[in-house]
């Protein structure tokens, strides 16, 4: 993001500032106490995010309430012009932004128009980071913890982004792997199913039978029935033929001796005759009644018993085919059963074969963006980078003294950057004299600038405690870096060497207040 125009009303030291950015070297200068980072820093830290960089109220304290700070802030980001208006009177602030001169985009709050904002331009902390740079910066790198330095290169490179990256790479990769557990217990279950359902398959397919049923027992029915019929009619036949013979015989009986049995007197010769002959004609009956219908008869009982028996065979088959018609039954719910069965398990196969493979991305991805990865290749180049800049830096303003700084595994096994220096010190940074610091210090700190490219730098106060010559050697960096970035160099040293070699690198100088 490089800052074109900022206009400031009531803010901090600054009644009613214009300030406009030029490219190539731009110098801002003026003593100690008239806002010059304010107008340079601020003034684009509030304007933009609602905040300033060191925290500070930007209002002045003696301000009326309803007097209002105003801030305008015009600026490129990726082709794109920006129109930030924020306003406030001491309450709650009001903000509007546009694009390449179009209308003002409206939103219902001001936390939700900053949030838009912020996704177009990046957040303040980025900004500061990449662009805004002090000796403090500096300071604060080569007298850090080999630990605390390297997570300072991290910020600046911007590689905390892979923190939250990689932490959400391992989450995943935890969470798939739950889920791939929990999946292979699902399939280990399916296939104890499947494998249940193909043994009970296999014994239906045993008792399974004859597909067709058995012929209908109502034939055979029916004509037991006419059989019985005629072998009650013939036994009918014979049981009156023996009824008729006893009645004869009765009456023989009454006839003892020619008498009646009843009154003892003698009967007429003939009526004992005559019963004699019926009793005789009696017996031949029955006798030939006997004769004729027993053949017939025993014929009736064969076949009425030969055809019980047959309709109690196929009684007993239908009985087996309703019982191997209901095994039928279960055995097509079975094999349906099992087609699901089939169809869930090569279902669970294919999601456990799709989620094992996004495990192992989610694994892979969480090691490439780990410090082992792209993050650890990144760094060592970054290293590699710095360390070249800083000692041709460093050539610029002596010829004794050369830093490294190389990656140690410390004693946890974490990665620390190690600062050395050759040349001074005893090898140490602390070792060093104080002018000896200052320009390493210098040379680390426009190192810095240029591992990140930003639309714009700026350089505040690199030249205190620096002799004529570190100043005129850093004097010499800014032009050289001036021609790849935009530079603003902020500097409250009034030395009249100075900014005139700083004023005649410079396409615009602006004197505060």
């Amino acid at each position: 993001m490089r800052p074109i125009t900022v206009t400031a009303k009531n803010f901090g030291p600054h009644d009613d500032l214009t300030l406009e950015f030029s490219r190539g070297m731009m110098l801002v200068y003026g003593p100690n106490g008239v806002g010059k980072s304010t107008a340079v820093v601020e003034t684009v830290a509030w304007g933009l995010w609602g905040e300033t960089v060191r925290g500070v109220n930007p209002r002045p304290a003696d301000l009326p309430a309803g007097k209002p700070t105003v801030v305008t802030v015009v600026c490129e980001h990726q082709g794109v012009t920006y129109t930030v208006t924020r306003k406030t009177t001491g309450k709650s602030p009001t903000l509007s932004w546009s694009r390449d001169g179009q209308a003002p985009v409206v939103y219902e709050t001001t936390t939700k128009a900053q949030k838009a904002l912020e996704a177009e331009l990046g957040d303040l902390g980025l900004w500061v980071a990449t662009s805004v740079f002090s000796m403090d910066d500096a300071d604060m790198f080569t007298q850090a913890g080999d630990s605390d330095r390297k997570k300072l290169l991290e910020r600046l490179l911007g590689l905390e982004l892979f923190d939250e990256a990689s932490a959400a790479a391992r989450t995943e990769a935890v969470n798939t792997r739950k889920r791939l557990a929990g999946m292979q217990l699902r399939l280990q279950g399916i296939t104890a199913s499947v494998a249940q359902a193909e043994e009970g398959l296999a014994r239906l397919q045993f008792l399974e039978g004859p597909a067709n049923p058995p012929p209908s027992t109502q034939p055979l029915e029916a004509e037991l029935i006419v059989l019985t019929q005629q072998q009650q009619q013939l036994t009918r036949s014979v049981h009156e033929a023996q009824f008729g013979l006893e009645q004869v015989r009765r009456q023989q009986v009454r006839l003892v001796d020619g008498k009646c049995i009843t009154c003892g007197q003698p009967l007429p010769e003939g009526m004992v005759e005559h019963q004699q002959q019926a009793t005789r004609d009696a017996e031949a009956n029955i006798l030939k009644v006997q004769q004729e219908i027993r053949p017939e008869l025993d014929a009736i009982s064969s076949s009425i018993k030969a055809l019980t028996g047959r309709i109690q065979d196929l009684r007993s088959q239908a009985q087996q085919h309703q019982a191997l018609a209901r095994v039928s039954l279960q055995l097509t719910q079975a094999e349906e059963q099992l087609s699901e069965l089939y169809v869930q398990k090569l279902e669970l196969e294919l999601g456990f074969q799709g989620l094992t493979e996004e495990t192992a991305v989610a694994e892979h991805v969480a090691r490439v963006l780990g410090p082992k990865g792209v993050r650890g290749h990144i760094l060592g180049r970054a290293l590699s980078a710095l360390t070249e800049l800083a000692n041709t830096y460093l050539s610029w303003m002596t010829s004794k003294i050369r830093v490294s700084i190389d990656p140690v595994v410390g004693a946890d096994g974490s990665v620390q950057f190690k600062l050395s220096v050759q040349g001074a010190g005893g090898g140490q940074y602390k070792g060093a004299s104080g002018g000896e610091r200052r320009r390493i210090n210098v040379a680390l700190l426009m190192a810095l600038s240029q591992l990140r490219r930003s639309d714009m730098l700026i350089m505040d106060d690199l030249f205190d405690a620096v002799d004529s010559a570190g100043a005129t050697a850093i004097v010499r960096l800014l032009a050289e870096v001036a021609k790849k970035s935009d530079v603003v160099v902020i500097t409250h040293d009034q030395n009249q060497g100075l900014l005139t070699a700083l004023s005649a690198d410079a396409r615009k100088v602006v004197r505060l207040p």
